[in-house]
């Protein structure tokens, strides 16, 4: 009888280090798992740049009018052509759509951006007050609006695209925005009024910054070649050489 006590004590602590060692296995497996979750998140918020597709602005091909008044130009997308005019009359094969430009405007930079599914396109729209820039996100199969965005700047000539991020250089700002909504995620402000950049030829995005390369403007120097690189996180100026 004492032997039989004493195997099912033996038995019952064997158990209860079971269930102990267990419960401890799954814990450590539990916070493992969260850990390599973070890892992951980690890795995705700051991926190497390098590792991701990129596309740049492509410039819209004018057919009818000239550069100062277009009155027709196509976008020709893989497999696809879009004509458009400056009324915002839009046709792709047998679809044809309207989009609400507001305004009869003269422009020569008409920049696009094939975006899977959709094509954003930009233009610059100029009349007797000033200039901006009309951005415009649609769907390549049915031509339909999904978003559209104002920037309130000019001569809107280069841009390149990072996983769902496109960033833009113009006259007088810069910008990086969300290609899914079209909303604004930062914007630089002075890159004519305090650096003389009235447009530019180049746009490289690199892990951490912006390079935007122009000619620079000053009454003391003229014209000059030069870079202005930029906090790819907010947009602020790091250093113009």
């Amino acid at each position: 009888m004492g032997n039989l006590k004493m195997t099912t004590m033996r038995d019952i602590l064997t158990i209860l280090i079971g269930l102990t060692l267990f419960a401890c296995n799954d814990k450590r497996t539990e916070k493992k798992e969260t850990e390599t979750n973070n890892i992951d998140s980690a890795k995705i918020i700051s991926s190497d740049s390098s590792h991701t597709d990129k596309q740049v602005l492509v410039q819209a091909k004018i057919t009818k009018g000239d550069v100062f008044k277009p009155e027709e130009f196509q976008i020709e997308l893989q497999g696809q052509i879009i004509t458009a005019d400056i009324y915002g009359h839009l046709t792709s094969g047998q679809m044809k759509k309207s989009i609400d430009i507001g305004k009869d405007f003269y422009t020569h930079k008409i920049n696009f951006f094939d975006n899977n599914e959709q094509v954003i396109i930009f233009f610059e729209v100029t009349d007797d007050e000033g200039s901006s820039n009309d951005v415009y996100s649609l769907d390549k199969q049915t031509l339909k609006t999904i978003w559209k965005t104002d920037l309130w700047s000019f001569n809107l000539t280069v841009g390149q695209s990072e996983q769902e991020i496109l960033y833009l250089g113009a006259g007088e700002n810069a910008y990086a925005l969300d290609t899914t909504n079209g909303k604004i995620l930062w914007q630089t402000n002075g890159l004519y009024h305090n650096y003389g950049f009235n447009y530019f030829d180049t746009i490289s995005v690199t892990d951490n910054e912006i390079h935007l390369t122009g000619k620079s403007y000053s009454k003391e120097k003229g014209e000059i070649i030069k870079t202005a690189i930029l906090n790819k996180q907010d947009g602020k100026i790091w250093t113009v050489k």
